[in-house]
């Protein structure tokens, strides 16, 4: 299976990151039921192996102007649909548009 390849900037990177810890930190102070759903805590277990990897990117990475990434299928398509249903949790216009670019890039390559 071929991987998905794409180049992001670090303060994409970094934002990417921040909307993660946003969401966990919202979904923990709010529980809902569907947080008790085997299909969430599947696709929160697929999301928090890839922030793990990413985060630590992000510390290794430091300094550097672009990243190069590459996802798994699955991956990639767990993470357009967590950018696409969270993108109001990320604060300002120009990094909202960021993580769109990213995501539109993602889909393109899928």
């Amino acid at each position: 299976m071929n991987k998905i390849k794409i180049e992001i900037t670090y303060e994409g990177l970094e934002t990417l990151c921040d909307l993660y810890d946003d969401v966990m930190h919202y979904h923990k102070k709010n529980p809902s039921e569907i947080q008790f759903d085997k299909g969430f805590k599947a696709i929160k277990n697929v999301l928090d192996l890839l922030f793990t990897q990413l985060k630590k990117d992000v510390i290794s990475k430091k300094g550097k102007s672009t990243i190069k990434l590459s996802f798994k299928y699955f991956q990639a398509y767990f993470l357009i649909n967590f950018i696409s249903e969270n993108i109001l949790f990320v604060e300002g216009m120009y990094k909202q548009n960021s993580m769109l670019k990213l995501s539109r890039e993602m889909h393109q390559e899928l």
